[in-house]
């Protein structure tokens, strides 16, 4: 996937651990200095699929979550959780809050995926959360797809892009019977309508479930 610049801009300035990966083999394409900082590596590990430059996280399950994101288009969001990582030649543990973005494509699929973390003992995991948010909500504005994000239980419209208020005729709330299902089952959904593709996703940030729905748009192949 090819970054676009507000992607670039997302990962600079954000005040956390941050970087980019893309769909192709978990490529890193873009990473800030705080995250190369904690995973212990320098910018030489830039373009290189992830178990290449940390092969120790081939029996972790980091990338088959990654690659869940990927596949499913679904934001996750974790706290306190352990990664194992080699630093000067030494396998250390350390514990992290982390959010997994998914970045889409026109057609709507997932065309890579932005990570944000930060060390779980700094106390800012309302923080993590309400960027990660912000994060989100920026790539909706700027998505070449229809996008749309709802915050729960009574689903205020977050934020939603031209493209979507075009299919949906200028309106921004639309089946909220969709919405109550995948807000309540924390499942996706997906309707066809007029022969556009709508994929309904619950947005988790943690183990306590769902905190809003986000809808995409996908062009028929």
């Amino acid at each position: 996937m090819k970054l676009s610049k507000h992607h670039e801009e997302i990962v600079k300035s954000s005040p956390f651990p941050a970087a980019i990966f893309d769909k192709e083999k978990q490529r890193l394409i873009s990473a800030n200095q705080a995250i190369l900082e904690a995973w212990g590596r320098t910018d030489a590990v830039l373009e290189q699929p992830l178990l290449t430059f940390m092969p120790e996280l081939e029996n972790q399950r980091y990338p088959k979550l990654l690659d869940q994101i990927i596949q499913s288009g679904r934001t996750w969001q974790e706290k306190q959780a352990i990664v194992s990582l080699v630093q000067s030649g030494q396998m250390i543990n350390i514990a992290v809050d982390y959010s997994y973005i998914p970045l889409f494509e026109s057609r709507g699929n997932t065309g890579a995926v932005l990570v944000l973390g930060s060390s779980s003992t700094s106390k800012i995991a309302d923080s993590l959360t309400f960027n990660s948010l912000q994060a989100l909500l920026h790539t909706v504005e700027k998505s070449e797809a229809g996008l749309c994000v709802y915050r729960s239980p009574d689903f205020k419209v977050e934020a939603i892009n031209k493209k979507m208020l075009d299919l949906w005729g200028g309106k921004a709330l639309t089946r909220l019977d969709v919405l109550n299902h995948v807000y309540i089952n924390c499942v996706p959904y997906t309707l066809n309508d007029k022969g556009q593709r709508y994929e309904y996703m619950p947005m988790v940030w943690d183990e306590s479930g769902p905190k809003g729905v986000y809808v995409i748009a996908k062009m028929e192949k």
